[in-house]
């Protein structure tokens, strides 16, 4: 079921395989426009463990690996061998079922003196690849986002100073209970994309999502407007649960 709350587009599927299926197709619609319009489809990818399921997904789905790159729109400031990084679970989820190219997916170097020279190279690397500086921002073809139980997004942390940043790309960013450093993308790289699609998946998340929806609520993933774009949130029943039908 697809509806529009809150100015949002919301696509409500069964259940979490239904709703990494789901995700896959559309995904792969947005890539074949973009080949044909551009030569090449660019992603940037989200962390955790709700995209798991649609990595595998997509490597179902056989997609165009040689014309698509991969980037991470976040990553914790952690070895990329620890079990926290998510260029380690894409890897092992996404690059290496999907015999994707290795020097198809750009990781955010975290072998660094500092979380904030991270955030640096991360930008180079970006510059580098879309031909763009600032105070221009790259545009990826679609970025995928997740939903935190306290409404951040990426590693925009509630309360953070990363929220404010007008004219950077990529920075660091940390948040109380938040175990490592984070190095994440900023609300105008994010807003700058063509397609912005949030992953919403369990009873974890509906609270968040009714307060997002029904209460307006002042979170760091609602303030996500693509200017230009398109933004979709798929939601698996779960975590539809607490909005009115």
């Amino acid at each position: 079921m697809q509806q529009t709350i809150m100015h949002r587009q919301i696509v409500t599927v069964k259940n979490y395989n239904e709703l990494c299926v789901r995700v896959a197709e559309e995904t792969h619609a947005i890539s074949q426009a973009a080949f044909a319009q551009y030569g090449r489809f660019t992603m940037a990818l989200s962390g955790g463990s709700t995209p798991k399921g649609i990595h595998a997904a997509m490597v179902d789905k056989k997609f165009e690996w040689e014309n698509i790159h991969f980037f991470l729109g976040d990553e914790r400031w952690v070895p990329i061998d620890n079990n926290r990084s998510n260029a380690k679970m894409i890897d092992e989820t996404l690059i290496q079922p999907g015999h994707i190219p290795a020097d198809h997916f750009h990781p955010v170097e975290t072998n660094t003196e500092s979380p904030d020279s991270s955030a640096e190279l991360y930008e180079k690397e970006l510059s580098h690849f879309f031909n763009v500086k600032r105070p221009q921002f790259p545009q990826f073809d679609l970025i995928l986002l997740g939903l935190g139980d306290d409404g951040h997004t990426a590693s925009l942390f509630p309360g953070t100073i990363a929220l404010n940043e007008t004219k950077r790309w990529v920075v660091s960013n940390t948040a109380a209970g938040i175990p490592e450093p984070r190095v994440s993308f900023t609300y105008p790289m994010i807003n700058n994309a063509r397609n912005v699609f949030f992953i919403v998946s369990g009873k974890g998340k509906a609270a968040m999502m009714k307060k997002i929806f029904e209460e307006n609520a002042d979170v760091p993933a609602a303030k996500v407007n693509p200017a230009n774009g398109t933004m979709k949130w798929f939601v698996d029943a779960d975590a539809a649960g607490e909005l009115h039908k």
